[in-house]
């Protein structure tokens, strides 16, 4: 997979994000997920596919990245994304399920990731506020055997957390097929090969502050 160009320290961290989709809000609600490629994504780098085809015969339409040997040799990674909710409800704005798991908000919207060698969902402390943008990203480090959730830049929970040696998923923004849809917007995913350190996760917030 192609990755992001060199670290700047003005901008996010683009070390190791496999898919890094910046400028594009997804708006699950009204189901107008397009598809994107490099030559209307702007600054996108979206894996080596040539674009992210909507999944055909769900009502709510989402983004997926189809799997491949480097996402399935995946042990440990961040989700990242910035996340506008309209309304509550168990929903899942990025996951591979169920090799890595995913970003899960739950439903009072706290936000939290799904430890699938466990059968367990873990959350943070705080819900999101509805109408209002939110960073949210979860740290998930095989080796520490622990996932770490982030809100707007600071550590909100954490707990157990293995990668599942099972079936592997193409990577999908904004629901699960047909089910767990997020009712609200989606913008800057990216999915990194690694556990993100604290002093990243914070970066990444204050890159998109302004923005949102």
């Amino acid at each position: 997979m192609k990755r992001a160009g060199p670290d700047t320290q003005g901008g996010p961290v683009t070390g190791g994000a496999l898919i890094r989709c910046e400028p594009l809000t997804f708006d699950a609600p009204a189901t107008n997920w397009v598809n994107i490629t490099a030559a209307t994504a702007g600054d996108c780098n979206c894996s080596t596919v040539a674009a992210w085809p909507l999944f055909p015969g769900n009502v709510a339409q989402f983004g997926v990245v189809p799997k491949n040997a480097e996402l399935d040799a995946l042990t440990s990674c961040t989700f990242d994304a910035w996340i506008k909710l309209a309304a509550n409800g168990f929903s899942s704005p990025v996951n591979r399920w169920t090799h890595l798991g995913g970003l899960i908000l739950g439903n009072t919207g706290l936000p939290g990731y799904f430890d699938n060698s466990r059968g367990a969902q873990i959350y943070g402390a705080t819900p999101l506020a509805l109408g209002s943008w939110a960073h949210v990203a979860v740290t998930l480090d095989d080796a520490a055997s622990t996932g770490t959730i982030y809100l707007n830049g600071v550590v909100d929970g954490s707990g157990l957390w293995n990668v599942d040696t099972g079936l592997t998923f193409d990577v999908y923004v904004g629901q699960l097929p047909g089910f767990w849809a997020v009712n609200g917007d989606i913008n800057e995913v990216r999915l990194y090969d690694r556990p993100l350190s604290a002093d990243e996760v914070a970066r990444n917030y204050q890159a998109g502050r302004a923005r949102h």
